[in-house]
């Protein structure tokens, strides 16, 4: 039986390096594409909050400032763009979030939130962004996995 269990283990620990490795390669792949639909400026400041650190070092070079979330004293400023990269689902009492997301934003700036519609369906995105005053823009089918949101 603990022979079983040792087993089990180990199978759900190699399938699990398996996926990881594979991750990046999937994410280089699509990180030019996702980089593009952006729209990113050089003269943009962007504000990015994403759980682990996988777009804000692929834009720095591509933008006058990226800003992150984790910095208090960097959202005293204003921004043009917010990314939020796979985020919005990790985010509690988010009706309180939108407000603060709107005094981040230059005016004529936009939100892009990419996220899984496992974690949080993409209507139900639309709905929050919409009832906080946004109004979305665009959508776009670009990440097999990901939905690819602009609000204004």
């Amino acid at each position: 039986m603990a022979r079983n269990a040792l087993l089990t283990w180990f199978s759900f620990v190699l399938c699990t390096a398996v996926l990881w490795a594979a991750l990046p390669a999937f994410a280089q792949d699509d990180s030019a594409q996702l980089i593009r639909a952006l729209e990113l400026k050089r003269s943009d400041a962007v504000a990015v909050l994403e759980p682990d650190p996988f777009l804000a070092p692929r834009i720095a070079d591509r933008v006058r400032k990226v800003i992150n979330f984790n910095d208090p004293a960097a959202l005293a400023q204003r921004v043009d763009v917010i990314v939020l990269y796979d985020a919005l689902h990790g985010i509690p009492h988010r009706a309180e979030f939108y407000p603060k997301l709107r005094r981040l934003l230059r005016l004529g700036g936009r939100v892009v939130n990419i996220d899984l519609p496992a974690d949080i369906p993409e209507a139900q995105a639309v709905q929050e962004f919409t009832a906080a005053g946004f109004h979305i823009t665009k959508s776009v089918a670009l990440l097999p996995l990901q939905y690819f949101q602009v609000f204004e």
